[in-house]
């Protein structure tokens, strides 16, 4: 080709035809030209592509670790409902629990361990070193991931370091102590143990201590969670992914029938003349607090985790009966108790 071409420009010039030569000369810089354009601009689609396929590689990835969180904020949960009920027992001063109770382990000891909730970033992190890179029509997940990644991660940080800086306070106080010697030695507590249990109030103000620390990681776990099912969504959209990966109770779908018996008008415990209205509508579960000084409706976020617990920011609904049949919701997060009146 590059010959055919020389062949042409040497026979104008030969036959003294310069104005032809120019004509050709100008156009062939024109194909040059159109060749380097075509070559550039086929070389960024290429670019563009491979970029576009390393920020969804990305957005799978921040999909796979915010499904790790979910599951880690389940852990919470759980820890927290366990402790929960069991510093209900501890402060149960119409039934106290007796050295005996902690030495046949009816009331097991709370606050020795905990569990960090220390969220997954590695797909974000990957995701923000190809930021300047980023197509479009993918920033708009930006602003949720910040939210995720800087902002509630930034307070979660500060309430697992309260958690680990109490708990330790207390394991290092109780090792101070004789106990585990005897434990080791006799295969039991000691009555000086089980009665810093039973009967001393540090332990009491210990608990409260702990139950608030683990209250506050554990309300703000749950506020990940509600961010990180909705976040998940939006990328899923964004990937235009028809079929979730999500569980299906995350899916924000309210069964009717198993809260039919549930739904009505309630009373804060406590309060006379304060009613609150439990209802559904369009699938989506409200509970109206127009009538009490709060003056506000309540989208409860309807994202299942059991056959009595429904999630909402920072907390828990549990749906139950008490042991007169009484039907109620707890709060879980809040020392809130509400009884269905009708």
């Amino acid at each position: 080709m590059i010959k055919f071409f020389r062949k042409i420009r040497q026979r104008l010039l030969t036959e003294n035809k310069f104005s032809k030569y120019l004509l050709y000369a100008i156009g062939e810089i024109f194909l040059v030209v159109l060749g380097i354009l075509i070559a550039l601009n086929i070389n960024n689609r290429n670019e563009l592509e491979k970029n576009k396929k390393s920020v969804v590689s990305s957005l799978k990835e921040i999909q796979s670790n915010l499904l790790d969180d979910i599951k880690l904020s389940q852990d919470v949960l759980e820890s927290y409902l366990i402790d929960d009920s069991i510093q209900k027992k501890i402060f149960d001063f119409k039934n106290p629990a007796t050295i005996n109770d902690y030495k046949n382990k009816k009331i097991t000891e709370i606050g020795n361990y905990y569990i960090d909730f220390v969220i997954n970033k590695n797909g974000y992190e990957n995701l923000m070193r190809q930021i300047d890179v980023m197509p479009k029509n993918y920033t708009p997940i930006l602003k949720d991931l910040k939210n995720l990644y800087v902002s509630l991660n930034s307070t979660i940080n500060v309430y697992n370091e309260r958690v680990r800086s109490t708990v330790y306070s207390n394991v290092d106080f109780k090792y101070s102590q004789d106990w585990e010697i005897y434990k080791r030695k006799h295969k039991q507590i000691s009555n000086e143990e089980a009665n810093y249990f039973a009967n001393d109030n540090r332990y009491k103000k210990y608990i409260i201590k702990y139950m608030n620390d683990s209250e506050n990681l554990f309300g703000e776990s749950m506020r990940y969670r509600i961010k990180a099912i909705e976040t998940y969504r939006k990328i899923d959209s964004l990937l235009n992914i028809k079929k979730s990966e999500l569980p299906l109770h995350l899916l924000a779908k309210v069964n009717v029938n198993e809260l039919k018996g549930f739904l009505g008008i309630y009373k804060f415990e406590g309060e006379r003349d304060i009613l609150n209205k439990l209802y559904v509508k369009n699938n989506i579960l409200y509970f109206d607090f127009s009538d009490s000084e709060f003056n506000y409706i309540e989208t409860l976020r309807n994202y299942k985790i059991n056959d009595t617990l429904y999630l909402n920011e920072g907390g828990v609904w549990k749906f139950n009966r008490d042991s007169l049949g009484r039907i109620g919701i707890e709060y879980r997060g809040n020392p809130i108790r509400l009884t269905k009146i009708r």
